[in-house]
């Protein structure tokens, strides 16, 4: 590298949870740089803490730029600090561009049934929702503005797209067979 050249920017990623992604707000996090020693002028690690502003519904692969945050070179100063959003998998929810995709189970009997069923919520929560008929398994009901912010309109957020899994009973006996056949036909 040149005298006088920049130094290398210090790349890292930032995993965030999609509850976080979804709230964003501030972020607190630690982070080892590599600083000049003032009397030595030798390189040593330090940790230092970073408060880093989250954009609610954030992307991933977003980059963002804490300007001389990075690691030092003596006689250069600073490199910039770069942090690299990743979205960390979640359990039950799946993020598709600004809307939430998550799948409930139903027991047959409910699915043809039910009036109204509770969807779960990113938050932990649920949500009532009412049906319109039969629920199948390509069934996939949009929950409009229960998805995730869009980071670039404040105030608006997408859907949350809830599919089924229909659960079937293990064993029908003859009578139930029989009665199945009568209501259906």
């Amino acid at each position: 590298m040149l005298a006088g050249a920049a130094t290398k920017d210090l790349e890292l990623p930032l995993t965030l949870t999609l509850e976080e992604v979804q709230r964003g707000g501030e972020k607190d996090l630690t982070i080892i740089r590599r600083l000049a020693d003032g009397v030595s002028g030798r390189l040593i690690s330090v940790d230092e803490a970073v408060a880093v502003q989250l954009t609610p519904g954030i992307r991933e692969g977003t980059r963002i730029v804490l300007r001389g945050m990075g690691d030092e070179a003596p006689g250069r100063g600073c490199s910039d600090l770069v942090l690299v959003v990743r979205e960390a998998l979640h359990p039950q929810f799946e993020r598709r561009a600004n809307d939430l995709v998550t799948c409930v189970s139903l027991p047959l009997l409910q699915a043809l049934t039910a009036d109204s069923i509770l969807v779960p919520t990113l938050g932990g929560g649920s949500l009532p929702v009412a049906l319109r008929g039969p629920i199948t398994p390509e069934t996939v009901l949009r929950v409009p503005g229960k998805g995730m912010p869009v980071p670039e309109d404040p105030g608006r957020s997408g859907d949350l797209c809830v599919r089924f899994r229909i659960e079937f009973p293990s064993a029908v006996t003859a009578q139930q067979k029989h009665q199945l056949h009568a209501a259906l036909q």
